[in-house]
């Protein structure tokens, strides 16, 4: 059959070739046919728009496990103070903005009283003793939340050397090195603001 210069021709030609063809030929070729659309150069607006963007920090994932956790109904306290541990974690080193990180903690606060942190004085389950006497036990498992000033292991360290690792004191009077060691004028500012040397240099535990 012939039609318009012999294309029924032509094609009965092509489909022969194709089929002489192996399967691992027809591979290659629709791999060589692919191969130049993936490595296509992305086009420079598209890459500006990108690198504009900057870089960020996505919500904690110990956040995204209780999450999780809490949808399947299978969230914990110990779930819960991951959560919060992540979250601070976060903060204390400057990877989320303040504004989310208040948002953050507000879902968190939600949480923590849904999850049975309901007692303001501690105490958990009541326990009866040999003698009848009932007695309420101190829940050790409890989270609670509370505001405390923004210091490197307040409870840990004395007032003196947790205000001196700061981010904001050291930092600011460069307590890293000698002359900002000699140039430190905490001392001073802290009997200005009514601690006493020796009360500053005293951990939390004495």
């Amino acid at each position: 059959m012939q039609w318009q210069g012999g294309r029924t021709t032509v094609a009965v030609v092509a489909c022969v070739a194709v089929a002489a063809r192996g399967p691992a030929d027809l591979a290659g070729a629709r791999q060589r046919r692919w191969w130049p659309r993936a490595e296509a150069p992305t086009p420079p607006h598209l890459r500006r728009e990108y690198y504009r963007l900057g870089t960020f920090h996505g919500k904690p994932s110990g956040c995204l496990m209780y999450d999780l956790a809490h949808a399947l109904r299978k969230n914990t306290n110990e779930l819960l103070w991951l959560a919060c541990v992540a979250l601070t974690d976060q903060f204390v080193h400057d990877r989320i903005t303040n504004e989310r990180y208040q948002a953050a903690v507000m879902e968190l606060e939600q949480h923590i009283s849904d999850s049975g942190n309901l007692d303001p004085s501690g105490f958990g389950s009541v326990l009866t003793l040999k003698d009848g006497t009932k007695i309420r036990a101190w829940e050790t498992s409890r989270i609670a939340y509370e505001d405390e000033p923004r210091l490197m292991l307040l409870r840990e360290w004395s007032l003196f050397d947790s205000v001196l690792c700061s981010s904001y004191v050291a930092t600011k009077l460069k307590t890293w090195s000698d002359n900002g060691l000699k140039k430190l004028k905490l001392k001073l500012k802290l009997a200005r603001m009514g601690f006493p040397l020796p009360t500053a240099r005293r951990t939390s535990s004495t």
